[in-house]
């Protein structure tokens, strides 16, 4: 397996601006301009770390040691896997890991981007694992439909519909502007693969 290692650092602060927005007149318009700007601040305002990882990384006035290790190959539905290990200054203490998960859009001009803590990881594999055992042991019953899912605190998520029209696979990554794509059944245990190398990668780490 190909892991390629890169660190990073960055010292972290949040400058606040604050701009006063002008009354409008009666039938006066919000220009577009504005209407993005007051979008973006409210994505911005609004989003919220639920990770210990994204705790650590949004942390202000901070030295924020980052080493990543990318698990494997983009796959043909999009999804790349990276093993993190995040930590503040040395003098400060502090060591997490966990991974990234990277899912892009059809067009690939958007990705949607999960920050899991390595306990959430361990989550994920075993319950992708009992997804396919379902799948795989299940005596088909056509009056029945069957819905399992597993979701991140971060926003990452895989949803399985099994009923008599087929099996389904969804996969969700991002949060609050989320990407999502369906996946073959078989690529199901794709995801597994990266995401048990990733764990496997970090227990030396």
């Amino acid at each position: 397996m190909f892991f390629l290692s890169v660190r990073s650092f960055a010292l972290i602060t949040l400058p606040v601006v604050l701009a006063v927005p002008q009354p409008l007149l009666a039938g006066q318009q919000v220009p577009v301009r504005q209407q993005a700007v007051r979008q973006e601040s409210a994505l911005v305002v609004g989003w919220t770390p639920l990770s210990k990882i994204e705790t650590l990384l949004a942390t202000p006035n901070a030295l924020i040691i980052q080493d990543t290790y990318r698990v494997g190959v983009r796959t043909n539905f999009g999804m790349t896997v990276t093993a993190i290990v995040v930590s503040r200054d040395p003098s400060d203490g502090g060591r997490l890991k966990g991974l990234r998960i990277d899912l892009s859009g059809t067009s690939r001009d958007r990705i949607g981007e999960t920050y899991l803590d390595i306990e959430e990881a361990a989550g994920l594999s075993r319950s992708l694992g009992v997804m396919m055992d379902i799948v795989t042991n299940d005596t088909r019953d056509d009056r029945r439909s069957t819905h399992v899912s597993f979701t991140t605190l971060g926003g990452f998520g895989v949803f399985l519909r099994h009923d008599a029209r087929g099996r389904h696979v969804q996969l969700v990554s991002g949060g609050t502007d989320a990407i999502r794509t369906s996946i073959e059944m078989t690529d199901l245990g794709n995801v597994k693969s990266l995401v048990d190398d990733a764990i496997a990668l970090l227990a030396s780490k």
